[in-house]
């Protein structure tokens, strides 16, 4: 509203359903209601979560001849990715014609052209205020709290923040790495067809284990010298006494060991204390 001076807004939403797109919706209502401008939200336009609504949405729009908003705010970035596109068929240039944003600042994202202004939901920062919440519970803390972790809006081309990011080299990156990412992919597809063959031809748990072992022995240049594979001890137990359930809230006290290397070094215990597998944990406190 400030930086770019927009006064004319359509919002591509989800579906009416969708708890995710409705949340976005009332934020940009939120943020309009604040600034005093709540009639700068024109249209709100239910995609279903497709791409093809969008693209049809601009291609109505180009035909009737009216004038684009000032800016189409997108519930995800496959909508605001999908509506630039359509955009650039119809003759139209982002952002210079009109501004592009999305939500959720995906991989495609940052390496479309434009980069899409995005936000971005700190899925890292959630992950590392989860293990710390993980700890103090496992060291004695009441259970209901908790830690909000908020998002961040990242501009990007599609809002005509160029200098905000280098896309250029990012896309440049990802060139890079295309050719490797297809070489890893083909070889753990290859890895996944020999593994599921030793497990189909093993008739016992113990033989499952021995055989898995053996072939991660032997062979684990994909995933290298620091990789573990634990099992809940109730999955072997559960296929012999189906009256044993497996755990689906909690680790088990101790976890088995099928396999375990750090840094080359092989873990030889046959089980793990599940509390261990917190980073950094000291259970002395």
């Amino acid at each position: 509203l400030k930086e770019h001076g927009v006064k004319n807004i359509i919002f591509f939403a989800g579906t009416r359903e969708s708890y995710d797109s409705e949340l976005r919706l009332n934020a940009v209502r939120d943020c309009l209601r604040e600034n005093h401008c709540e009639e700068y939200l024109k249209e709100v336009y239910y995609t279903n979560w497709e791409n093809a609504e969008a693209e049809n949405y601009i291609n109505k729009l180009r035909m009737s001849g009216e004038e684009l908003p000032d800016a189409f705010i997108c519930a995800n970035d496959g909508l605001a990715m999908a509506t630039c596109v359509a955009l650039f068929n119809n003759g139209y240039d982002v952002p210079r014609d009109v501004l592009v944003t999305g939500f959720d600042y995906i991989e495609d994202s940052k390496i479309f052209d434009p980069s899409i202004a995005s936000v971005d939901q700190c899925f890292t920062e959630m992950g590392e205020a989860t293990v710390r919440l993980w700890r103090k519970l496992l060291d004695g803390a009441e259970r209901g709290i908790s830690d909000v972790i908020p998002c961040k809006f990242v501009p990007g081309d599609s809002c005509g923040c160029h200098d905000f990011r280098d896309s250029d080299r990012l896309r440049r990156q990802r060139g890079r790495e295309a050719f490797s990412h297809r070489s890893e992919t083909t070889y753990f597809n290859r890895k996944l067809d020999i593994i599921d063959s030793t497990i189909l031809s093993c008739l016992t748990y113990l033989e499952l284990k021995d055989n898995l072992n053996r072939l991660l022995t032997n062979d684990h240049v994909f995933e290298g010298d620091s990789f573990h594979v634990l099992l809940e001890p109730n999955f072997g137990l559960s296929i012999y006494d189906s009256n044993i359930k497996m755990q689906t809230d909690r680790y088990s006290k101790n976890v088995e060991v099928l396999y375990s290397t750090e840094d080359g070094r092989v873990f030889k215990e046959e089980v793990f204390p599940s509390h261990d597998l917190v980073p950094g944990r000291d259970p002395s406190g």
